[in-house]
């Protein structure tokens, strides 16, 4: 699995940059390039946070996210933003906001323990 956290992304390039530092021991700086690196493997691509860059250039999103399932076989991708993205087989499933209660939850499972005697 391979993450690309892409809420700073404020442009087109940014992403492309986030997606190949996201697969580490790569040099590749470009989809093209990226694809040499990943071609044969199955890999799942987690784009996360994709909406500035869906507004902003639609167009080139989709012809990314098409050349890198074209390119690799065995690559999937899961993209998270607000909007589909409009390719081919895109499956979309709503995730709906968590109660206030699951929130509460989830930060204490994630925060790490405080001092001893604090509650």
């Amino acid at each position: 699995v391979h993450k690309a956290e892409c809420t700073t992304a404020r442009s087109f390039g940014q992403m492309q940059l986030k997606v190949c530092q996201a697969f580490e021991g790569s040099q590749a700086c470009s989809i093209p390039e990226l694809l040499v690196y990943v071609r044969g493997r199955i890999l799942l691509l987690v784009l996360d946070g994709v909406d500035d860059v869906l507004a902003k250039t639609p167009n080139q999103l989709r012809d990314c996210i098409v050349q890198l399932l074209q390119g690799c076989d065995g690559l999937s991708i899961i993209l998270t933003c607000c909007k589909p993205v409009g390719v081919a087989h895109e499956h979309i499933v709503a995730v709906p906001p968590l109660e206030d209660s699951d929130v509460a939850a989830l930060i204490r499972s994630r925060s790490p323990p405080g001092p001893a005697g604090n509650a």
